[in-house]
């Protein structure tokens, strides 16, 4: 008869009860030298797991070692595999690594190779401990493409797409063929990292593997692509990523594979990040065509999109016809109520923002916290800054939190609106709950102070976040630098730019934004100074001199910070450039060593001025000039120095185009469009009635552009009234070639002098070669 089997757990093996066949009991019976006691009870259990076969391997070497070595090597090695176990199910996996790693300097392989490899990867998979995984792996030296799989589920798991390679190359280097999990895992590793151009790189080779891509290969491959939008700012490189996913889908229906719910919420995720809606209603309309049902992800897609084409009425809409479903939805209902509430945020609807939430309250959805910070942003972006501290309250009682996220948006709340007292007072309500501030909030709570110009509190709380073990970034950096500014501490700014530069904290536009800002204020009181309003006679020239010496230094501070920003990768802003060429402007008085006239600024730039531009149109940070073609420039969003600077650099480029040119060079029509005077009066209005603002912040760029013209006394049709400024080719050659026109731009030599007799000697002998005249 079979005997009844108690339950053991082995390492590798699963417990098991069944009975053991008559057979198999027999066998161990006939042994003639049983190990130690119950040795044949231990290979019953052992024949009835799943991984038999190599079990009665594993037995057989260790029955091999117990009749050579005696019973206590057996039980030496029993110890070891219960420790090493133990390790594992407590999630050390480094020490039991390293007791893995001591087996096999001891010759025993065979222990290693009786770990349960899925449990030690899973464990590494939970502590996100890749590197050990790796090693383990390495340690092995296995055959079996499942190992690999699991090894590569734990590299994406913890985001190491290093490690998800290291795998592939290990696999490639034991001559095993991945298959469609590992290459779908690994196209996901570099989705993770936001490497879109290696995960198609990857999806290549699996083409040229002949592996066949699936539904979950395809969806994974446009997430990567959707991942990348989030840190792509460049609105021509998010359009070729939005491409490269629409081709997928075309790849997807030639290889016959069918586009499910989520291929196509992962195309609406690629139109919610670059706000293409009309590209997003239709792939809702294609899914409708095709019969697959949408989702709350597919609605909130559509949402999302709509307020990022800022369309938020529309956005609203959508939402009001799908809220009849929304209790239907399995998940997602919180995110849909909260783009809701975002939308009525940018549209300034705070009421209507109430009055979704209360709808959400009478349909039983609990709010989360992410939902409360959109309601706060949204009170205090409509002037109700109160209203927040009811709903700080209301979370307590609907007992959602509050969160860390919810007292960083009210601390940073307050400091947006330079109320330090408040932002003080909710981070000590914070840290009375227990909650552990991040550097988020000690950077807004930092910048509360540094907008009052309380440098010594801002720097204290800048310590006191590295007593805590908080690394500064580079927002904390532009905290300080905007306490400096605000408390009028130059030199101090510059010190902690150039300590921040020396630990090699990677500067934003920030930074370079305010130390410009420094840069111009200064720049400003010179030009101001009243030795340069008094006679030049009676003022002592040496005073002249120090005025002089302290601008040129100042406006070489502004270039040398606009180039290091550029060579770190950091393209300053319109805002940034604005002020830098207010740096470059030169004094409106006569100063020794500056002349009103005959320099390429037209006396109001130096022409430093226009090299910055030059280098700025070459990045793409402001419009390009080419005079190749007739060309039309909208100025709408250029502010009125840039555009300034922008009419310069087009007649300096003109005038060398005219000067060089063989062939004799004719100018294009040339059109500057920006909005009318009226238009800008209206925006002007509506600004102080939003803002409360009695003089708010308008651009004034085509009246600017019309004084500049006049001032040079080029040539044009149309006016700042009428939101445009044409200027006609021939006209503009006359102008070039009139004494009014030399004298502006300064470069007489290039017209009749020098150069331009070289290429005229040069046309005549291609016109003696031409017509065979020519000897020598």
């Amino acid at each position: 008869m079979a005997t009844r089997a108690r339950v053991v757990r082995l390492p590798g093996v699963q417990a098991c009860t069944r009975r053991v066949p008559a057979k198999v009991k027999a066998a161990a019976d006939a042994m003639e030298e049983p190990v130690w006691e119950g040795h044949a009870e231990r290979m019953r259990m052992l024949l009835e797991s799943e991984a038999r076969e190599a079990m009665k391997r594993q037995i057989h070497r260790l029955d091999k070692r117990a009749v050579e070595h005696g019973k206590s090597t057996i039980e030496g090695d029993r110890t070891m595999l219960n420790r090493v176990n133990r390790y594992i199910y407590k999630g050390k996996v480094q020490t039991a690594l390293r007791e893995m790693e001591g087996m096999v300097e001891q010759g025993k392989m065979y222990l290693v190779e009786n770990i349960n490899h899925r449990r030690f990867l899973t464990a590494c998979s939970t502590k996100r401990a890749t590197e050990e995984a790796v090693r383990f792996v390495q340690l092995l030296d296995s055959k079996d493409p499942r190992v690999y799989n699991m090894l590569m589920s734990t590299c994406v798991r913890g985001k190491d797409v290093n490690g998800a390679f290291q795998a592939w190359d290990m696999m490639r280097t034991e001559g095993l063929k991945p298959g469609k999990i590992f290459y779908s895992n690994l196209i996901n590793a570099c989705a993770q990292a936001n490497q879109a151009n290696r995960a198609f790189e990857v999806f290549q080779n699996m083409l040229n593997d002949g592996v066949k891509p699936d539904q979950i290969t395809f969806c994974i491959l446009i997430n990567s692509c959707a991942r990348e939008l989030r840190k792509r700012k460049n609105r021509r490189q998010q359009l070729v990523l939005v491409e490269r996913a629409f081709h997928v889908l075309d790849d997807m229906k030639s290889m016959r594979v069918r586009p499910d719910a989520y291929i196509y919420n992962a195309l609406l995720a690629c139109c919610a990040r670059t706000g293409l809606k009309t590209r997003a209603l239709s792939i809702y309309q294609q899914m409708l065509e095709e019969g697959i049902p949408s989702n709350a992800a597919t609605y909130l897609a559509l949402i999302d999109a709509h307020i990022a084409a800022n369309d938020c009425e529309g956005a609203l809409e959508i939402f009001e016809n799908v809220q009849p479903r929304i209790l239907g939805f399995k998940s997602g209902k919180e995110q849909l109520y909260n783009s809701a509430i975002h939308a009525c945020q940018h549209l300034g609807d705070f009421d209507r923002a109430l009055g979704l939430y209360s709808k959400m309250k009478a349909d039983c959805i609990i709010p989360d916290p992410v939902l409360f910070a959109t309601l706060m942003k949204a009170a205090a972006e409509t002037g109700n800054i109160d209203k927040t501290a009811d709903i700080l309250s209301e979370m307590k009682i609907a007992e959602v939190g509050p969160s860390i996220s919810n007292y960083s948006t009210l601390i940073g709340i307050h400091a947006k609106n330079s109320d330090y007292e408040k932002a003080q007072e909710t981070y000590d309500e914070m840290i009375a709950q227990n909650i552990k501030p991040t550097v988020v909030v000690m950077n807004s709570l930092a910048h509360a102070y540094a907008k009052n110009g309380m440098v010594r509190e801002t720097f204290e709380i800048v310590e006191e976040m590295k007593s805590e073990g908080m690394s500064p970034n580079s927002i904390t950096c532009s905290v300080l630098l905007s306490s400096c500014y605000h408390g009028r501490e130059i030199e101090k700014a510059f010190e902690v730019y150039n300590e921040a530069r020396q630990q090699g904290m990677q500067v934003n536009e920030s930074c370079t934004h305010i130390l410009i800002l420094i840069a111009n204020r200064v720049l400003k009181s010179l030009r101001e100074s009243p030795i340069l309003h008094g006679t030049p006679g009676g003022t002592p020239s040496h005073r002249l001199q120090a005025i002089q010496s302290q601008r040129q230094a100042w406006a070489a501070r502004a270039v040398s910070l606009y180039h290091e920003a550029v060579h770190n990768g950091v393209h300053p802003s319109l805002e940034s450039l604005s002020l830098l060429f207010g740096c470059l402007r030169l004094p409106r008085h006569r100063m020794d060593g500056f002349s009103t006239s005959s320099t390429e600024g037209a006396g109001l730039f130096e022409s430093r001025a226009l090299s910055v531009y030059e280098d700025a149109s070459s990045r793409g940070m402001v419009p390009a000039i080419s005079v190749d073609a007739e060309q039309t420039f909208n100025l709408e969003k250029l502010p009125p120095v840039v555009g300034q600077v922008l009419t310069l650099c087009l007649i300096r480029r003109l005038y060398k185009e005219k000067g060089i040119s063989i062939g004799g060079f004719k100018c294009r029509n040339i059109v500057f469009e920006f909005p009318p005077v009226a238009e800008v009066k209206r925006l002007k209005k509506q600004k102080e009635m939003e803002e409360g603002n009695p003089e708010p912040h308008v651009n004034y760029v085509g009246a600017s552009v019309v004084s500049i013209l006049r001032r040079m006394s080029v040539p044009f049709e149309g006016s700042q009234h009428e939101g445009y400024v044409r200027m006609n080719g021939a006209a503009l050659d006359r102008w070039l070639k009139s004494s009014s026109g030399r004298e502006v731009v300064g470069q007489q030599d290039l017209s009749y002098n020098g150069l331009n007799d070289i290429y005229k000697s040069i046309h005549k002998q291609n016109e003696k070669i031409r017509t065979s005249s020519y000897h020598l």
